[in-house]
This record gives structure tokens, C-alpha cells and sequence, in this order.
């Protein structure tokens, strides 16, 4: 029995050390991890016409002018968002891509595209902001 429980202890030891290998712990790796939640969060909250909640994702200097042009605008209706052609730094702590909307404003029906560059960066313990990503750079106009 004690032979049995050794061996099986050993092998739960050795099963855990090699999966330790397997995880990321450095500070930008956890921050690509959370990458793909926040970004779909922002994604999912202008495609509900929730700009107040997708304007928590940019940085302080750019969430009131992204405020100003959607909130204002009524007759907007979006029918999809998408991000698109992600590249991340080597550090990992930059993201630029792209935003595509798709929307349309009544009384048209006539659905337009529009593509705005995108540009996310990971703000980390030792930033003056609060710790993940934020948007920096994105300048919707919608035409």
C-alpha cells in the first residue's frame, strides 16, 4: 500500500512539473491571454449600441470624443464589428489591426462598410494607468 501511494505521488510530481513548462506567467503573455476577452467584449458592446460601455477600452484622452460621435448620432444602427489583421509586437504589449463596422442609417436600409485602423497597447503594473489593454489609437467617422 505505502509502495503504491509513493509511486502514485511521484507520478502526479512529475506530471505537474512538466505541465509548470507549459504555462505563461510573465506579464505580457497574461496580457495576450486577456487580450481576446477584452477585445471581443468592445467588439459585442458596439454591436448593442452600448458606446458607454465600449468606450471603457480606450484611453482616458480618446473616450469622450468616441462619446461625442456615436452617442450623438440616433439614426446609427450597426449591424457588425469585427477586428481584423491583429499583429501583436515581439514584447507583446502592442496590437494594431484593424476595425470593420458595418452599419447603416435610417432612413436608408443600404448597408456601408467602414475600416478604421485600431491600435491596442498593454499598460502593465509599472504604468501610470491601470493595469490591461486600452485602445490608443481609433478614429471612427462614419461617412
Amino acid at each position: 500500500m505505502y509502495r503504491s501511494t509513493v509511486a502514485f505521488l511521484m507520478c502526479c510530481s512529475i506530471l505537474l512539473a512538466g505541465c509548470a513548462g507549459l504555462g505563461d506567467f510573465s506579464g505580457a503573455g497574461k496580457g495576450q491571454s486577456a487580450f481576446g476577452l477584452l477585445s471581443d467584449d468592445f467588439v459585442q458592446r458596439l454591436r448593442w449600441q452600448d458606446y458607454v460601455g465600449a468606450a471603457v477600452h480606450l484611453t482616458e484622452p480618446n473616450r469622450q470624443d468616441f462619446l461625442d460621435r456615436f452617442q450623438k448620432d440616433r439614426d446609427l444602427k450597426i449591424t457588425d464589428v469585427r477586428l481584423e489583421s491583429l499583429v501583436f509586437t515581439k514584447q507583446g504589449t502592442l496590437a494594431d489591426g484593424e476595425l470593420i463596422v458595418e452599419y447603416y442609417r435610417l432612413p436608408s436600409l443600404t448597408v456601408k462598410t467602414a475600416r478604421f485602423p485600431v491600435r491596442w497597447r498593454f499598460y502593465g503594473p509599472d504604468d501610470p494607468t491601470p493595469v490591461g489593454w486600452k485602445i490608443t489609437l481609433l478614429s471612427p467617422h462614419l461617412p
